[in-house]
């Protein structure tokens, strides 16, 4: 039916393929536990709510000011360099996480998860720029331009799959009274990672990034040049200002959703049906986000009997614009359902299941449309590029994240009604622009997209 791997990048696949698994498992140990976790830590009061999203406030608005930094130190240094500090770093930020549970004192504990939140974000702000620019350009490299889409879109359904198994973990640890125990194993793969990245992960050979001991004068300007490249890219070409709008759209709804939805759960059902639906919504949400990525991989895949179609990227924005309407319909409708009062968990449920299809497919259906959109010219800061969106992600966040959560636990789904909104009009008005900038490019596209067609053909599985 499709085509396995070209076998001149399978060691990428395979890092690629062990580093989004494990961040995924990591991902999966704490995302659904934490925050419920701080919650209750905090007193499971409407002040307690508002403390857990301050933390992540916290983390969102250190994250604006260190997205774009960090890319373009990736840039400059090296993306395995920046890949490797990031799961160092993530391994310190899972231990501390684990430490506040042996901690009674409110003062401390809130100290603890404050450092945390901080170090999260720069991790985080490694990761976000520079893994997606090391498999793009790494796949490049060997000759296969534009293949870099079904190589997103697997590890993107590897990643899924080890958070689910990092999910049942962590949930069963939490329900079970140790959630210490998932998060000292997040901390624990963390590390592992951040050592098997040093010794044996390849680095792009094509790109001259720095080596040996970097002047801080020299890097500091350096680092500026990247970073106002970086900008003017984004800024003046279309496709990439686009795409970036919308995954701030998406991506916002996304991460307000992902750390309130426990929180929103536990208050509107009461701890009783917390147990069953929580394994069902946690699970159910997962499979739906990996059935989501495959979805991407069958539509990659058509394109070698749609050649043309896909050799324009326009396709693909069809089905990325019509995912975006049912991620911000499934919300609405929940929030819908809670102001009439007819919320139940099954509606609860059935809405995540969409919700969670939604954003397994967006996630590696953007960064394949934004690095297709990417002159190559500009490969050089491309972990920059790939940093602005997550920046003014978290900059949306920081506005919309209280206003979004509700004004207690129970109406929390009703103040998701507000980014599902947004993200909808965003739809309209973006998909309008897209297409006539497509339309008008008809005729003259360029050598890369055409390119697409042909390699998601080979590459896709």
């Amino acid at each position: 039916m499709i085509t396995t791997i070209p076998p001149a990048i399978h060691d990428v696949w395979r890092s690629a393929r062990l580093l989004k698994s494990v961040y995924g498992l990591a991902c999966g140990l704490m995302q659904v536990t934490y925050h419920v976790f701080l919650y209750e830590h905090f007193g499971a009061s409407p002040t307690a709510l508002k403390m857990t999203v301050g933390i992540y406030m916290l983390m969102s608005l250190a994250t604006v000011f260190l997205e774009i930094p960090t890319g373009a130190l990736g840039d400059y240094l090296g993306r395995k360099k920046a890949i490797v500090l990031c799961f160092a770093l993530e391994a310190l930020v899972y231990f501390l996480r684990a430490w506040i549970y042996f901690i009674p004192a409110f003062g401390l504990s809130l100290f603890i998860a404050a450092t945390a939140a901080l170090l999260k974000a720069v991790s985080y702000s490694f990761y976000t720029g520079s893994i997606t620019a090391w498999i793009v350009d790494s796949v490049n490299e060997r000759g296969i331009d534009g293949g870099h889409g079904p190589i997103l879109a697997r590890v993107a359904s590897a990643s899924l799959a080890a958070k689910i198994i990092g999910a049942g973990i962590g949930v069963w640890c939490y329900l079970s009274g140790v959630v210490f125990i998932a998060f000292g194993l997040g901390s624990l793969a963390a590390l592992l990672c951040a050592i098997y990245c040093g010794a044996t992960m390849p680095e792009t050979q094509s790109l001259q990034f720095h080596h040996g001991n970097p002047f801080v004068r020299e890097a500091r300007q350096r680092v500026r040049e990247i970073m106002v490249v970086g900008w003017r890219v984004c800024i003046q070409h279309p496709p990439v200002r686009y795409m970036t709008v919308m995954f701030v759209g998406f991506m916002m709804i996304v991460h307000l959703v992902e750390i309130l939805w426990p929180i929103a759960l536990r208050s509107n059902f009461g701890i009783g049906q917390m147990t069953l639906y929580w394994y069902l919504i946690t699970f159910g949400g997962m499979g739906a986000a990996y059935g989501g990525a495959r979805l991407l991989l069958r539509i990659l895949a058509g394109a070698r009997m749609h050649p043309f179609t896909l050799g324009s990227p326009l396709r693909l924005w069809h089905w990325f614009g019509g995912i975006c309407v049912v991620m911000s319909v499934s919300i609405l409708v929940l929030g819908a359902f809670k102001l009439s009062g007819r919320l139940t968990p099954m509606i609860f449920l059935v809405a995540f299941v969409g919700f969670n299809v939604a954003f397994g497919f967006l996630m590696p259906a953007y960064e394949t449309l934004l690095n297709v959109a990417v002159p190559t010219i500009n490969a050089r800061e491309r972990a920059t590029i790939n940093s602005i969106g997550p920046m003014l992600v978290d900059v949306a966040i920081v506005i919309f994240a209280l206003p979004s959560s509700g004004w207690s636990g129970e109406t929390t789904v009703v103040g998701w009604m507000l980014p599902a909104s947004f993200l909808l009009i965003l739809t309209c008005i973006v998909h309008v622009a897209l297409c006539r900038y497509f339309h008008q490019q008809v005729g003259d596209v360029s050598p890369q997209m055409v390119a697409v067609s042909s390699t998601f053909a080979e590459a896709a599985d």
